[in-house]
């Protein structure tokens, strides 16, 4: 048996060896499938060609519409509206009627008033004329007295010569203390007639100053308008009855209005920078605006800022005035696009080709390269597109300029936007915009 197993064990190893070779060249002498070209994606993009220019900033700002010289008309009487001259909305200009109160009504403070003073200058001149009557009686107290006087010294004579009795003397000194005490009261009479004429004057100044304040109200019986103005609002009618104080209407003054806007305070600097050179030549247009109310573009110049900045706010309010004749509705929001003083050799892109919040791509060798930015602003193109304004990075001040002209900027943004992405570029279209 053993040997039988050792007979055949050559011939087993000969029919593995035979089969290992079969798989083997069944494997090497199979087809081969086609090979596949590997194709790089690439993206079709807009590009812009980049040329270096001056663009003034445009700023985006939120407006009101107020008034320099807005009015609350109020009764200066008591009395009763008779007649309503105007009604909201209605032009005046200075001098014209507004409404009208009752006459007699209104007259009615004014008679008390030249009443009082009249009743007054009367007490002065009786009083004037008492002060003269003392000063006469003044003089007769004198000498009675001094009379009197020798009476009681002729009687003391006569009293120690037992001529005259003891109830003489005592009767004499009597009528000498009488007499002393009427020329006292005499004396302070004079004396006091004038405190009480200048008592008498003051309140007769007094009634004067209020005669004429109730002249002054009395003026008002037909109440005119102060200026040129529109009437806001009307708050009586005929017949109302109005007390002292109570508002009759509200007026707008034609000329006042402007245009109040928060400037953010990244901003500040260059307003006031543009301010300041307006002023000094008022040929310059650094500090334009405009602004848009019912649909209509009105030119605004900036006239001024505030002195100070309310707390919780992130600027500080600036005032334009209506170049042109103004739209009368105070108190509306209005979109306000300010125009800054124009940056040197800038370039703009729209928002559109900035990726992130300072990168751009450009194209090189068809592929894209980013390059770091500078935002500076933001414009209207001449076809209404807003472009962005910005300088290429370089590390150092934002004044920096690198010299790009002619580079492709990629414009269209694209969602997996990549270093070396491989684009086509479709016909380019230069960036430049009026400059401003």
């Amino acid at each position: 048996m053993h040997e039988q197993k050792r007979r055949l064990w050559p011939w087993g190893l000969l029919v593995v060896l035979i089969t290992a070779g079969l798989v083997y060249f069944m494997f090497a002498t199979r087809s081969q499938p086609p090979q596949r070209e590997v194709v790089e994606n690439s993206f079709t993009v807009d590009v812009r060609v980049l040329k270096q220019q001056n663009i003034a900033p445009e700023v985006p700002l939120l407006g009101v519409i107020e008034s320099t010289q807005q009015t609350q008309v109020r009764s200066r009487l008591n009395a009763t509206v008779e007649t309503l001259h105007v009604l909201e909305g209605d032009n005046v200009v200075a001098g014209e009627p507004l409404l009208s109160f009752n006459e007699a009504e209104a007259v009615v403070p004014l008679t008390q008033r030249r009443s009082e003073v009249a009743e007054l200058k009367a007490l002065i001149a009786e009083q004037s004329a008492r002060a003269a009557a003392d000063r006469a009686a003044l003089k007769t107290e004198q000498r009675l007295l001094a009379l009197n006087e020798k009476a009681v010294k002729r009687q003391e004579s006569l009293s120690r010569a037992n001529v005259s009795s003891q109830e003489q003397l005592e009767a004499k000194q009597i009528a000498l203390a009488q007499q002393q005490l009427a020329l006292v009261n005499r004396e302070f009479a004079v004396q006091n007639a004038e405190n009480q004429l200048a008592q008498l004057q003051a309140r007769l100044d007094r009634a004067e100053a209020q005669l004429a304040l109730a002249e002054l109200d009395y003026a008002q019986v037909e109440l005119l308008a102060p200026f040129d103005a529109r009437v806001a609002s009307v708050n009586v009618a005929a017949g109302d009855r109005v007390n002292v104080s109570e508002p009759l209407m509200q007026l707008v003054g034609l000329d006042s209005l402007e245009v109040r806007a928060q400037i953010p305070n990244r901003w500040v600097p260059a307003v006031q920078r543009a301010l300041t050179a307006g002023r000094q030549d008022e040929r310059k247009t650094l500090s334009r605006a405009q602004a848009l109310v019912f649909g209509k573009a009105h030119e605004l110049l900036l006239k001024r800022m505030a002195a100070q900045t309310n707390a919780g706010t992130g600027g500080i309010d600036a005032f334009f005035a209506f170049v042109s004749e103004p739209p009368f509705s105070v108190n509306k929001a209005v979109p306000v696009i300010l125009s800054l003083p124009p940056l040197e050799k800038v370039y703009t892109v729209p928002e559109s080709a900035i990726y992130g919040d300072n990168t751009v791509y450009i194209v090189e060798d068809g592929r894209m390269q980013p390059r770091a930015i500078t935002r500076l602003g933001r414009f209207t193109g001449p076809k209404g597109l807003e472009q962005v304004i910005f300088r290429f990075d370089t590390g150092g001040s934002a004044t920096d300029v690198v010299d790009m002209d002619g580079v492709q900027v990629v414009a269209t943004q694209l969602p997996t936007a990549t270093t070396g992405q491989l684009v086509k570029v479709r016909e380019p279209s230069d960036s430049s915009a009026t400059v401003r």
